[in-house]
């Protein structure tokens, strides 16, 4: 299977701190604005997005994720949240 990532079109990746304090990535900024609500977007290149996911999951006590694994987070909401974290607004 060939993951949004591999293309050279997606270089860039917006995010946001999203549910449980675990980061929301989006390949457009479009839909990040549209799903963030009151919550700051930032534009990361994707390999620097990762390192970021995978941080902020050790820091909440959760597994870090493979790059693939990540690659197929991008574009979903709630997804990709580790079972663990609690997700209320």
């Amino acid at each position: 299977m060939k993951h949004l990532i591999d293309s050279e079109e997606c270089q860039y990746v917006w995010g946001f701190e999203g549910c449980g304090a675990m980061w929301t990535f989006f390949s457009n900024q479009r839909d990040a604005l549209k799903h963030a609500g009151t919550n700051e977007v930032l534009r990361f290149e994707v390999e620097e997005a990762h390192v970021l996911d995978n941080r902020r999951r050790q820091e909440l006590g959760a597994p870090a994720i493979s790059f693939d694994k990540f690659s197929d987070c991008i574009d979903h909401t709630l997804s990709c949240i580790p079972p663990e974290i609690d997700c209320e607004e």
